[in-house]
């Protein structure tokens, strides 16, 4: 896979970190949008629905052990930028079910500001 985050101003890029793992493959994909806001607790789907967007923070609250977070949005400009402090508290997590964060398919490069300052590096 051809892709690369970029956080907090520090592009990263690995296999581990981009590839879903079997695991991950057959469980649930929450997908986030940098302009997101919707409150779901039962699902964050792929839309072009804005009410029905879900925030990174929100995809990154409901998804469980073995869920794959999938980046929505390429990235761009600052308004399609992932800006915000996230945290990632998600219980159970381990090499065989981890918690995936992955451009969504067809996503290139998104970016996830972290200091909200909206980094052109």
């Amino acid at each position: 896979m051809a892709a690369a985050l970029l956080i907090g101003g520090v592009l990263v890029a690995g296999v581990g970190l981009l590839e879903a793992s079997p695991a991950a493959a057959a469980s649930t994909t929450w997908y986030a949008y940098p302009s997101g806001t919707s409150n779901s607790t039962t699902s964050c789907p792929e839309t072009s629905t804005t009410a029905s967007e879900c925030s990174l923070t929100q995809a990154l609250s409901d998804a469980a052990a073995g869920d794959t977070v999938a980046l929505a949005t390429s990235g761009g400009t600052t308004s399609t930028y992932y800006v915000g402090n996230f945290t990632v508290s998600t219980s159970d997590t381990s090499a065989a079910s981890p918690l995936t964060i992955a451009p969504a398919s067809g996503a290139t490069d998104p970016i996830l500001d972290g200091d909200g300052d909206g980094f052109t590096g």
